[in-house]
Parts: C-alpha cells; sequence; structure tokens
C-alpha cells in the first residue's frame, strides 16, 4: 500500500500542482482580461476623440467648400462687371465723341450767329447814317 500511497500522494501533488497552475493562470488571464479592457476602454476613448476630430474636419472642409464656392462666384461677378464696366466705358467713349461733335456744332452756330449779329449791327448802323443823311426820321 505504500507504494499505492505514494502514487497517491504524488497524484494529489501534481493535482495540487495543476491547481496552483490553473489558479496561476486564471489570474494571468484576468489581469489580460483587465489590460485588454483598459486598452479596450483607451481605443474606444481615442476612437472617440477620432471621430470628434474627424466632425470638425468635415465641418471645416464643408466651410472651405462653400467659401470656395463663394470665391468662384464672387470671380464670376467681378468678371461680368468689368465686362460691363468696359462695356460702359465704350459707351461712355461713344457718348463724349458725340458731345464734342456737338460742342463743335455748338461753336459753329455760335460763330456764324456772332458773325451774323455783328453783320446786322453794321447793318443798322448803316441804316441810321442812311437815314440821318437823307434826314429821314424813324417813327
Amino acid at each position: 500500500m505504500s507504494q499505492h500511497s505514494d502514487a497517491l500522494e504524488q497524484c494529489y501533488e501534481h493535482l495540487e500542482d495543476s491547481r496552483n497552475s490553473l489558479k496561476t493562470m486564471e489570474k494571468t488571464m484576468n489581469d489580460h482580461d483587465d489590460f485588454f479592457a483598459s486598452k479596450r476602454s483607451n481605443l474606444n476613448a481615442q476612437v472617440m476623440n477620432l471621430r470628434a476630430q474627424n466632425e470638425k474636419l468635415v465641418y471645416e472642409l464643408s466651410r472651405y467648400q462653400n467659401l470656395g464656392t463663394d470665391n468662384m462666384n464672387l470671380q464670376h461677378s467681378m468678371r461680368r462687371m468689368t465686362t460691363e464696366h468696359d462695356k460702359l466705358r465704350r459707351e461712355v467713349s461713344t457718348l463724349q465723341k458725340e458731345v464734342d461733335d456737338l460742342e463743335m456744332m455748338v461753336n459753329s452756330i455760335d460763330t456764324k450767329f456772332d458773325m451774323e449779329f455783328q453783320k446786322c449791327g453794321r447793318n443798322i448802323l448803316q441804316l441810321q447814317e442812311t437815314y440821318k443823311s437823307r434826314d429821314i426820321r424813324l417813327p
């Protein structure tokens, strides 16, 4: 029986060693579970931060796209206004030429009128002298 009890004793020791190994493994697994749970929690926090950053970046991108669209619209408006400005400048130039031509005509008419007025004045003086020399009285 001694052999049997020795074998049984070895079995108990082996069983105790197995239990201790199992406890150590369980503790290691629990430690790993805690470690991975902590890592998972940290990763989840990082994911939340990245999502928040992504939302900010999407908002900024959308804002920049809107600014780009506004800029393109302003450039289009500026080109249209420049075209209209050039057209108005040509019209003003044409109108200025017409004004210059009209001023020349008015000056010419004024000169002719002045000449005719002076001529009439001379004729009146001649008539007055003629009436005076012939002793004709004006009514």
